[in-house]
Order: C-alpha cells, then structure tokens, then sequence
C-alpha cells in the first residue's frame, strides 16, 4: 500500500540522514584529533627552541645555576587543582629555595591570581619559626586559580619592586591557561622595567612541575609544556632561570 511504501521512504531517508550526520562527527573528531597532535607539535618545537637560557651578563652568585644574590624573594604560586596534587614538592621547594639565599630580609607567598597567603603588602620574616608556619599555613590554602601567573607577578612587581632592591620572584606552575605567549611575556617585561633606566626591576624565574620530562608526541604533559613557553621566554628576559622538575 501507499502508506507502507511511504514509511518505507521514510526510514530509507532516516536513515541516509543519520548515516550523513555520523559522517560528519567522524570528520569532526578527526579534524580536532589533527589540531591537538599539530598543536603539541608546534608546543614541543617551541620548547626545544627555548632550551638555551641566555646567560646573565653582571657576574652574581649562584646556585646550581641561579643566581641566588637577592635580599627579597617572592613566590607566585599556581594553586589550581593539579598543582595541589603535587603540594607536598610545592612545599620542600619553597623552603630550598629560602635555603639558597644568604640573607633573605623577607619573602612573600601569593598565587597566580595575586592573592596573598598572609600578610598583603608586607614582608613575611625569614626566620626559622615564620619560615616553617607560612609553609605549614599553605596546607590550608585554596584560593581560585587560573593557572595564568600574569596577575600574581603583576601583583607583587608593583607592589615590591622598587629601584635599588634587591628582588626575585619565583613563579611556580604546571599550567598556562591563557596560550597567549607573546603578550603575557611583552606585558610582564614592560611591568619589570625601571621607567628612568629601564633596568630590570626583579629577577624573575621559573619552576615547572612537570609531570613528566619526556619530550615527545605520546607522552608530553600539555599543561606543563605551556607553562615552560612563557615562563622560559619571561625567565630569558627578566634575568632569571627557568628550571623544570619531574614528579
């Protein structure tokens, strides 16, 4: 009969319909899966490019390659979730690297928002006992991250950084959320300049917790490898180092 054959028709077409859309969410997926393997193309290039740091042309001490000649030191920490998981490494960090320095008048600890652990605006004493409580304080420490360090350096560079003082800032992360390489880093170095001279204000390093330091296809971290872009590009020109650890 007419009706029959009518949804007949019907299904066929329905058929034929279907079979288009799934076509189509094939070609989709494989035009996503091409732009992930081309992107973590072009991330792993940019990162062997980066591998080379210039050197620091004023003679300094150093320590295992950084140089350790500041009266102030600053930590802007990414507290996002994937950092929380490594916060046991996050803490033995912190705490090597007020070791590293002979004389640290104060530090201070804020995250990549620019929110502080304590004490905004002022300088957390580095003895021994307010060592130790500030790391411990961290423990209980969950402000929003973004997992981009740009306002927690811009935080501590306008609030700290002053001609003639003697300052490092030591971002910590295992992501950049942003992508935007070139601006954040444009942006961070025009922050880190003395109007007058236009000297540096601060040293500025980078430590990247990666989760692995495989550098290939199959197994490199994305989150960690854009991280180590901007901050090998802001480390380079802002006189700092960038260092990147393994789990």
């Amino acid at each position: 009969s007419n009706k029959v054959r009518n949804q007949a028709l019907a299904d066929q077409l329905e058929s034929i319909q279907q079979n288009t859309r799934d076509e189509k969410f094939k070609g989709y997926q494989l035009a996503k899966d091409l732009a992930m393997i081309e992107q973590k193309k072009e991330i792993t290039e940019k990162i062997v490019q980066q591998q080379e740091i210039t050197p620091n042309p004023e003679p300094t001490e150093e320590v295992g390659g950084i140089p350790v000649d500041s009266d102030y030191v600053i930590f802007v920490i990414d507290t996002s979730g994937s950092m929380r998981d490594k916060w046991e490494h996050v803490k033995r960090i912190i705490d090597d690297v007020l070791k590293m320095h002979p004389k640290v008048l104060g530090f201070q600890i804020l995250n990549d928002n620019g929110i502080y652990l304590k004490n905004k605006g002022a300088w957390i004493s580095d003895h021994q006992s307010q060592r130790r409580l500030a790391i411990l304080q961290t423990n209980t420490w969950f402000p929003i991250s973004n997992s981009n360090p740009f306002e927690g350096i811009q935080e501590a560079l306008k609030t700290y950084a002053r001609p003639g003082r003697k300052l490092s800032i030591y971002v910590f992360g295992d992501d950049f959320s942003s992508l935007k390489f070139d601006d954040t880093a444009l942006a961070i170095s025009a922050l880190n300049r003395d109007s007058t001279s236009s000297r540096k204000l601060s040293r500025i390093h980078g430590v990247g917790f990666a989760t692995s330091s495989a550098i290939n296809y199959k197994n490199v971290d994305g989150g960690a490898a854009t991280f180590s872009i901007l901050m090998s590009a802001v480390s380079r020109e802002n006189n700092g180092t960038y260092l990147s650890l393994s789990k």
